[in-house]
């Protein structure tokens, strides 16, 4: 095994993908966190609660411009999409992988959690991950795809982030993204469902 192994981590600001950067660089990692901007409406608020985190760790950020992508599919769409962009992980990845290559790096870390396989988010299932790492082996056999959370529910990951002294309210991940959370969009109310869950079970430790 080498003596330091070299990851790339797809970072959004969100709860998952920060909680996995700082797993990382806990165990002796050396991270380079990734940002990728798909006019995603969150992709302001997204970008500072990554580059927050990343400042915070002495990360520098690397940013991918998808945004006149993101733009043309969303001027295409009937009914305007918050994530205009289908299958949104497939570009993602085979973007990070090029970007992987490139910097020889050992590892592509993706941030799914247990909760993302049973969601109607096919590239975020089981199955897409291990698609996706089959096709990366005829690629570059020497990158892996690693999903360190893929184990955890969301209320383990907000359980692993405290241990790690993440300041979760410092995390972002609305869909609609206003500057404070809305509250009402589907990210919303995941994590808001979570950290009353998390906060419930801290009151009764």
């Amino acid at each position: 095994m080498k003596m330091s192994i070299r990851s790339l981590v797809l970072l959004s600001g969100g709860i998952d993908s920060v909680t996995a950067m700082h797993l990382l660089q806990s165990k002796g990692r050396k991270v380079l966190p990734v940002f990728v901007n798909y006019s995603q409406r969150g992709a302001v608020q997204e970008l500072k609660a990554a580059k927050f985190f990343c400042d915070a760790l002495g990360l520098e950020l690397i940013q991918l411009d998808l945004s006149q992508v993101g733009d043309t599919f969303r001027n295409l769409q009937t009914q305007k999409l918050h994530i205009p962009i289908h299958h949104r992980n497939l570009p993602i990845l085979s973007l990070a992988v090029s970007l992987a290559a490139q910097e020889k790096l050992d590892s592509i870390v993706l941030s799914v959690i247990k909760d993302d396989f049973v969601k109607d988010y096919q590239s975020s299932s089981l199955e897409f991950v291990e698609a996706f790492r089959a096709m990366i082996r005829t690629l570059e056999p020497n990158i892996e795809v690693e999903t360190p959370l893929k184990h955890l529910t969301k209320l383990e990951v907000l359980q692993l982030a405290k241990s790690l002294d993440i300041p979760l309210e410092r995390t972002y991940t609305c869909m609609r993204g206003h500057e404070e959370h809305c509250g009402n969009c589907t990210q919303c109310r995941e994590r808001m469902t979570a950290l009353q869950a998390f906060q419930q079970l801290r009151s009764e430790e």
